[in-house]
């Protein structure tokens, strides 16, 4: 036949399953084969395991990003409490850059950074107005409150 090489696969696929369909007939399917087909069944019994590992693939690493996010969001609050107001001021713009939750998160984290500054110069006015007016003199919390009740 001329007009056999322009058929594509799936037309051919296609027109022969229409074909059987409508005769109700397949014979030119091995019923050996049938039965290996539906006994086995392959795609449908490995493709649930393959899809869950890949998705708690994902998860792990998504737990990991979050729960390192927080330790070193943590361990930078600690240690940048006395950091510069310059440098608080630049950090966040980093998680502004990026949109999505990490950046997120970094930008919740330093604003606890800055609420954490800005409590603790109200709770320490007093302690810097009496080392202010004393001098280089260091002056403790309880120092101050001795000096109140007298």
């Amino acid at each position: 036949m001329a007009g056999d090489d322009d058929v594509t696969v799936a037309s051919n696929v296609l027109g022969t399953i229409g074909t059987n369909w409508r005769r109700k007939k397949t014979n030119g399917l091995p019923p050996l084969m049938m039965f290996l087909w539906a006994a086995l069944n392959l795609p449908l019994q490995s493709q649930p395991p393959i899809s869950g590992f890949f998705s708690l693939v994902s998860w792990a690493s998504s737990a990991v990003v979050i729960t390192a996010a927080v330790l070193f969001g943590g361990m930078e609050a600690i240690l940048t409490l006395r950091a510069c107001w310059v440098f608080l001021s630049i950090d966040p713009f980093g998680g502004l850059g990026s949109f999505d939750i990490l950046g997120g998160l970094i930008v919740f984290l330093e604003g606890g950074i800055y609420a954490s500054h800005i409590i603790g110069r109200i709770r320490s006015r007093a302690v810097r107005k009496e080392a202010k007016a004393t001098g280089p003199v260091v002056a403790t919390a309880e120092s101050v409150e001795q000096s109140e009740s007298e």
